[in-house]
């Protein structure tokens, strides 16, 4: 088995894949099971300082939980949270934020209903939008 340098503690360890050591991993699940808890039984009570105060989880566990999905927090606006897999921007939930979110399901329906993608030039592109906004597809 290779080695691999754990996400968490930084130390080498065998790896078939997992990305954390064993004392790390078994840091984290028991972590995740503590917040997790604490969350449904304190819905209102979910921002990050408020989580660690309550469940003396360390700061760093909880970031990994975050960072990796596994908890969602209120106080996105924190600088702690998920970030956005477009711009970097912190999403509080979901890969994506939401001004990014938007834009996607903007482009991909667009292309589902009128053909229109990325590939062409911005300014066909443009002209395009132009005149599907007036009610007109423009025909090549």
């Amino acid at each position: 088995m290779p080695l691999q340098k754990c996400e968490l503690c930084g130390r080498a360890f065998s790896s078939a894949g997992a990305k954390l050591c064993a004392s790390c991993a078994e840091e984290i699940d028991d972590s995740y099971i503590k917040v997790r808890k604490y969350i449904y039984q304190n819905p209102e009570k979910r921002s990050f300082a408020a989580i660690v105060e309550a469940t003396e989880v360390s700061e760093k566990a909880l970031s990994y939980l975050i960072d990796h999905g596994r908890v969602v927090v209120v106080d996105a606006g924190s600088g702690r949270g998920m970030k956005c897999k477009v711009c970097g921007a912190v999403t509080g939930e979901g890969a994506l934020c939401e001004k990014c979110r938007t834009r996607l399901i903007t482009e991909k329906l667009l292309t589902i209903q009128y053909g229109i993608s990325k590939k062409k030039d911005a300014a066909d592109n443009s002209t395009d939008i132009t005149m599907l906004k007036r009610g007109r597809k423009n025909e090549n």
